[in-house]
């Protein structure tokens, strides 16, 4: 009973992952979204075909790559991939000014603050108590001004963590399909993924709570193999400082927490073990907020509530006459609604319950419509091919030193190019990891844990707030997958030119002979 379960599930998984993928690899082919660079954050569309030309020239850069490493150490290659980001990344920290702004400038002040004794973001009106969920993220930025109030010490230690994710991601790679020629690849991967090089400018949340997400990761395969003691404490561990960092990466936590329990052929024993690994993730990453509450409330005095409910994000996210920015987008909404409620997480929940059925009233009422304002939704997240890496750095006038950055960070020439490759970028991984889906799923059934933590993503950017800037992530972790698939296509391509060949060879010496007979006799 217990293993057809597990195969129902798993299929469902899988089904799931194959439409959604399906669908954003579609929208992406023929969509392309473009974020205004400035506060007003209008997102355009169009169809533009001119990413296709940088499709077959990166292909083609892969096969080169393979065949010229083919015989290199991959970890040799990893250093020399970390170097070249080590000197982009200080190119882009020492010729940008510091410059944070909205909630990760509110998050850095709240943190100063802190450390000298001070707590008024913690008052019934101020930030922290609106949005308590933040404090992890407080934590982490008191923990950077112990050392320096310069914004750009989060520049560089973002630049650390985006080089120990992508050792971790080839790391992961290596785990799953021990294989180097796939290892070989994903390192290109990840560091040809540029929006994260850019992210680095980004002084919040996304860097360091990915980075630990993909430790957890990493230590849920290893538990996925052999449960040791160990592993499972840094899983937890990572899990728990991810879900601190980004709530969001709490998607994650719970793609893991399921892939543990559907693991098949797992005596009684084994999958106890298993299952009680799995709630402990859970139960440690959802109630670890808790604990951080009581821990600030403690020292502070101050009676931190709830703050603005889950709901809230969903009411926006659902509401078909929000299409400020783009349909799903923030438009206030969740800085007037809790105060609106008088400070009262109940009663802002209640009320944001109300304006959700109000929304899903109206969409039934009106599907064309509603049909409408999601699909443009779901292009607006996924079909932004910078993720709004860019967008999220120094924008405006007098904050880029170089004419080269000037460009990218006002959505010049160097963006628009960045873009195109990154789109084609895109586009790749998605058709590869579709195809590793379809073929390569039950060989593979941890890598279902890639493909669901995208579902999980998709799904609840569809329903809450969104924007392009959210889901980079999702299409980073496909990264191991495609590598495979990558790796499965450069070898069918080796294999085609090494039966042609013999064949020209032939027919060579035929046409040789057949001009010198003299040589036959």
């Amino acid at each position: 009973m217990l293993d057809k379960c597990k195969k129902a599930g798993s299929a469902v998984i899988d089904v799931l992952a194959l439409v959604l993928l399906g669908l954003v690899f579609a929208a992406n082919l023929i969509w392309t979204c473009h974020v205004s660079y400035d506060d007003a954050e209008i997102v355009s569309y169009s169809v533009s075909p001119l990413y296709l030309v940088f499709v077959p020239v990166a292909l083609l850069c892969v096969y080169l790559y393979a065949q010229i490493a083919a015989r290199a150490d991959t970890r040799k290659l990893f250093r020399i991939f970390s170097a070249a980001y080590v000197i982009a990344g200080a190119y882009l920290i020492f010729n940008t000014e510091a410059f944070i702004r909205a909630d990760a400038s509110s998050v850095w002040t709240a943190a100063g603050t802190f450390l000298k004794g001070f707590f008024p973001d913690l008052k019934s009106d101020g930030y922290l108590s609106m949005f308590p969920f933040q404090l992890g993220m407080v934590s982490y930025d008191m923990l950077l001004r112990l050392f320096s109030d310069n914004v750009k010490i989060l520049y560089a230690v973002n630049l650390l963590e985006v080089l120990v994710i992508n050792r971790l991601c080839f790391r992961i790679t290596e785990s799953l399909f021990g294989d180097e020629t796939v290892s070989r690849i994903v390192v290109l991967l990840a560091f040809a993924f540029v929006p994260q090089l850019l992210f680095i400018l980004f002084g919040y949340g996304l860097i360091p709570g990915f980075c630990c997400f993909m430790a957890a990761l990493y230590f849920c395969i290893r538990v996925y193999k052999n449960a040791a003691a160990k592993d499972v404490l840094l899983l937890i561990l990572f899990s728990v400082l991810a879900s601190l960092l980004k709530p969001n990466f709490k998607i994650g936590v719970i793609a893991m927490a399921i892939v543990l329990l559907l693991k098949p052929g797992e005596n009684r024993k084994a999958y106890l073990r298993l299952l009680i690994t799995a709630a402990l993730v859970l139960l440690c990453s959802f109630a670890s907020f808790h604990l951080v509450k009581l821990s600030y409330s403690a020292v502070s005095g101050a009676d931190i509530g709830g703050g603005t409910p889950i709901d809230v994000y969903i009411a926006m996210g659902t509401d078909l006459d929000n299409n400020v920015r783009a349909p799903g987008w923030y438009d206030g909404y969740t800085f007037s609604a809790y105060p609106d409620a008088g400070y009262d997480t109940q009663a802002a929940a209640q009320s944001a319950r109300e304006k959700i059925k109000a929304n899903l009233a109206e969409s039934a009422a009106d599907p064309a419509r509603a049909a409408n304002f999601y699909w443009r939704k779901m292009i607006s997240t996924w079909c932004e091919p910078m993720f709004q890496s860019a967008w999220s750095g120094p924008i405006g006038d007098g904050l880029a030193a170089k004419p080269l950055l000037q460009s990218l960070y006002t959505g010049g020439s160097a963006e628009k190019l960045i873009g195109l490759f990154s789109k084609a970028n895109v586009v790749i991984i998605l058709a590869a990891s579709l195809c590793f889906v379809l073929t390569q799923r039950r060989k593979y059934p941890f890598a279902r844990v890639l493909y669901l933590y995208f579902t999980g993503g998709f799904l609840f950017h569809l329903l809450s707030e969104t924007k392009s800037q959210y889901v980079y992530m999702y299409i980073f972790a496909l990264l191991p997958m495609a590598a495979y698939e990558l790796g499965v296509w450069i070898k069918l391509l080796r294999g085609r030119l090494k039966r042609a060949m013999p064949r020209k060879e032939e027919a060579a010496q035929q046409e040789l002979l057949e001009k010198h007979p003299e040589k036959n006799a």
